[in-house]
């Protein structure tokens, strides 16, 4: 589909995780409300992953389905995934949406490599609710 010229593409990595989740953005966990006022972004995420009380647990290894995650921080902007193919332990496929997906590929939401969380604050996550 073409994308008309005054169209200005706005994409969201972990609105795109939660939408695919099937969770809200606006979270009523009292996680959430404390940490960041109930919206569901990267660091949000990554500090659920810390705790034993929110949506995310930590998990040491990659897993079909699990994310990977690094946070923004105070100066940053985070990123997340949805880990779609492992081999001998590893991510080597993640579905994202990302602006820079859509300047390469013409589509915000894409399957790629894992290369842009080859970063030491990269980590993984589970979503509870998933069996």
């Amino acid at each position: 589909m073409a994308t008309p010229a005054n169209y200005t593409l706005e994409c969201d990595c972990s609105g795109y995780v939660c939408w695919a989740l099937g969770i809200s953005r606006q979270a009523t966990n009292p996680l959430y409300a404390d940490f960041n006022g109930g919206w569901i972004n990267t660091d949000a995420m990554c500090m659920d992953g810390e705790r034993t009380s929110g949506f995310f647990e930590s998990i040491e290894a990659a897993k079909p389905g699990a994310l990977i995650i690094y946070p923004g921080g105070k100066k940053g902007v985070g990123h997340v995934g949805i880990v779609t193919q492992v081999l001998k332990g590893a991510a080597i496929k993640v579905l994202h949406c990302s602006a820079g997906n859509y300047k390469k590929l013409g589509d915000a939401i894409a399957e790629t490599g894992p290369e842009v969380w080859k970063r030491d604050d990269a980590r993984f996550l589970w979503y509870c609710g998933l069996g």
